[in-house]
């Protein structure tokens, strides 16, 4: 008798708990949620009905996550993505041969381009920053919101020497060699190089550099482990709470201050391996909002067209 007045208590005190939810819900104007979190009939109630449901970074979801909200009561769905930016991380060779990496957004854009309005004022980027992306991954088409030039001043572009202020926008030639440590590349050149330039911003505004502005992004993990230890082993190991070092897939969404941008390639061969893909290269371009600093080796790059024309463009201005 106890047991079965525990499971009646322990019953009620879960349907309260589901009908408290279901009211809570009720009463709100927004709901935020995962994909997944979506098809929880716990969570999101089959009575409610929604004006709209916006996918936010839908073109890096599957297609079978990005149905499931579709299950709700809406009047519209609109989804949020960047089909130049990259598409979700599938793993599995065979799953990438059957498209599985292709997002819902892809699909509708390739079925009914008319249904898809892009965007084309951005509020991030310096305009000398985003002058490159907009042409060669938007035909042009992105525009700068106004003022941005003047939004986007920062102190370290207004030394009182200017041969030793930093541009918004430029390349750094990096004479060495990359590394190989089993399946990881490294360039412990471009990392020394990564940590004398954070030093260098610091030094030039300490106040402002290193107030958590500061983004390291790379193309390799490897790369990223080195920069971290090197980092470390120079500022402390608080260094990590201010400067935020990572790939460059990792760092989709994200935005800093200055970017700081390793491309790690350094070697007599012609390829450069995955760092090639325009999606992966858009990414790394765009997360700055004030200041884009690109290390590299010239030599190996300009072997690329892509990046060839990047490294063109930067020592242009």
């Amino acid at each position: 008798e106890g047991r079965d007045t525990r499971m009646k208590c322990m019953k009620q005190r879960d349907a309260a708990k589901i009908r408290a939810k279901h009211q809570i819900f009720k009463d709100c104007d927004v709901v935020l949620c995962t994909l997944s979190a979506s098809g929880h009939d716990n969570q999101l109630s089959r009575d409610l009905s929604f004006s709209a449901v916006i996918i936010d970074e839908a073109c890096q979801s599957v297609e079978p996550s990005t149905l499931i909200p579709l299950r709700l009561k809406m009047k519209k769905c609109i989804l949020v993505g960047d089909p130049h930016q990259l598409p979700p991380t599938i793993l599995s060779d065979k799953a990438r041969s059957f498209k599985y990496e292709q997002s819902l957004f892809y699909r509708i854009q390739q079925a009914s381009p008319q249904l898809v309005f892009m965007l084309d004022v951005q509020y991030r980027m310096h305009p000398q920053i985003s002058t490159y992306p907009s042409h060669a991954f938007y035909g042009g088409k992105l525009i700068d919101g106004p003022g941005m030039d003047a939004s986007r001043v920062s102190p370290w572009h207004q030394a009182q020497n200017s041969r030793s202020a930093l541009r918004p926008y430029q390349f750094f030639n990096v004479v060495g060699q990359e590394a190989r440590h089993g399946h990881a590349i490294y360039n412990v050149d471009e990392a020394r190089a990564v940590v004398e330039t954070i030093n260098y911003i610091a030094a030039m505004s300490p106040d402002e550099a290193l107030g958590k502005q500061i983004g390291v992004i790379t193309f390799y993990k490897g790369q990223v482990k080195r920069i971290r230890e090197l980092l470390q082993a120079r500022f402390g190991s608080h260094v990590h709470e201010y400067v935020d070092v990572n790939s460059v897939d990792a760092f989709q969404g994200q935005e800093k201050e200055i970017i700081i941008l390793s491309t790690v390639r350094a070697s007599n061969n012609a390829s450069v391996g995955f760092i090639d893909d325009k999606r992966r290269i858009n990414v790394a371009l765009t997360r700055a909002r004030s200041t884009l600093i690109l290390l590299g080796n010239q030599a190996t790059l300009m072997r690329n067209t892509t990046w060839g024309a990047i490294v063109d463009d930067a020592k242009a201005r």
